[in-house]
């Protein structure tokens, strides 16, 4: 399944809440995770609104299933 960025329109609200976001704050521009509030209809960082405009947003993939053990992939 190939993930792709959501332009213009809210997270969904179902769900993990955290999304990857790409955000613009002060002409930069970068990545990062945020979690969306669906009845406020805003993003969070922590505890705290979003103060960075949100571009785009999408799911994040589940976590990893394997893991390193005394150097083998298990």
């Amino acid at each position: 399944m190939e993930e792709h960025w959501n332009y213009g329109k809210p997270a969904v609200e179902c769900g993990d809440s955290r999304k990857f976001v790409t955000l613009l704050d002060a002409g930069m521009v970068w990545v990062g995770i945020r979690a969306w509030h669906g009845v406020e209809g805003r993003w969070y960082n922590g505890n705290e609104p979003e103060r960075a405009q949100v571009l785009a947003w999408q799911d994040m993939p589940p976590p990893a299933i394997k893991r390193w053990v005394r150097g083998n992939l298990t």
